[in-house]
C-alpha cells in the first residue's frame, strides 16, 4: 500500500495481548542475544538501543506459541480492518522483531517515517516510561494523532507505510517490541533484512566483520615504527630462553 492510502487507515489497538509473564519471556530472549551483532544504537546521546531478536530465529526458538500469537494478531486484524496486505501477499513472513529500549531522550522524531518494504506493524509496549515517550501517527489531514491509550502488554497494528513517530521519552524508560511482517523469507539476519528472498548475514559473521573493523581501528591509531617495535619486542619475549 503506498504512504498516502496507508495515511487514511487507522491503527488498532488489541489491550493487553501479552500477559506480565509473556513479557517477562521476552526481556528473557532478549537477554540471551544481547550480543552487540545483533543491536545497534540510535540517537545522538545512545539512549536508543534496538536488538534483533530474529536474529538466528531466536524468537522462535525460544518463544515459538508467543511468535505465533503475535503473527495470528497481525493477521487477524488485516482480516478484519479489510486491508487484506497479508492475505493477498505470495507468502508473508516476520522481517524483524526489534526489541527497543529508549532512554529519556530517545525518540522517532521524523513524522514521515513508515517501515518501508514492510506489510504491517505490530508494536507491543513492555515498559512505559515515567514521561514522554507516546506513539503518534500522522493522518489524512496532516493531523498528529496520539495514542495515548498504549499500556503495557497492549499491542498497537497498523499499515507498514502509514507514517508514525515517536516523542522524546522525557523520564524513565521506553520498552516495545516491534515485529514487521513482509511478502519475504522468514529473517533470520541480526539486522532490519532488505532482502526478501533471503540474506546470508548471521550474528557470527557481523561479528567476525565488527572484530575485524576494530582491529583495523585500533592498528590505525599505532605509527608504522610503533607497531614494528611493539611486534618486535612480543616475539624477543616468545623466544627468550626460560
Amino acid at each position: 500500500m503506498d504512504p498516502n492510502s496507508a495515511r487514511a487507515t487507522k491503527v488498532v489497538r488489541i489491550p493487553s495481548l501479552l500477559s506480565a509473564a509473556e513479557i517477562a519471556e521476552i526481556h528473557r530472549v532478549a537477554a540471551l542475544v544481547a550480543s552487540e551483532a545483533a543491536s545497534e544504537h540510535r540517537g545522538p546521546n545512545r539512549a536508543w538501543r534496538v536488538q534483533y531478536l530474529q536474529s538466528d530465529n531466536a524468537l522462535e526458538r525460544h518463544l515459538p506459541a508467543l511468535a505465533a500469537k503475535l503473527r495470528a494478531a497481525a493477521a487477524r486484524v488485516d482480516r478484519d480492518s479489510g486491508w487484506n496486505l497479508l492475505a493477498s501477499s505470495g507468502g508473508w513472513n516476520l522481517r524483524c522483531a526489534e526489541y527497543h529500549r529508549m532512554g529519556e531522550g530517545g525518540g522517532l522524531s521524523d513524522p514521515r517515517h513508515y517501515d518501508l518494504g514492510s506489510l504491517l506493524t505490530l508494536d507491543v509496549l513492555l515498559e512505559p516510561p515515567v514521561a514522554g515517550g507516546v506513539f503518534c501517527t500522522t493522518e489524512p489531514d496532516g493531523a498528529v494523532a496520539r495514542h495515548e491509550e498504549f499500556s503495557r502488554g497492549d499491542a498497537l497494528v497498523f499499515v507498514a507505510h502509514k507514517p508514525h513517530h515517536v516523542l522524546p521519552v522525557t523520564r524513565g524508560f521506553r520498552q516495545v517490541l516491534v515485529c514487521e511482517y513482509w511478502e519475504g523469507v522468514a529473517a533470520v539476519c541480526p539486522h532490519r533484512c532488505e532482502k526478501p528472498a533471503g540474506c546470508d548475514v548471521t550474528a557470527a559473521t557481523a561479528r567476525r566483520e565488527d572484530e575485524a573493523q576494530l582491529e583495523d581501528a585500533l592498528f590505525a591509531t599505532f605509527e608504522p615504527g610503533l607497531l614494528e617495535d611493539a611486534m618486535r619486542a612480543m616475539r624477543e619475549e616468545d623466544e627468550a630462553p626460560g
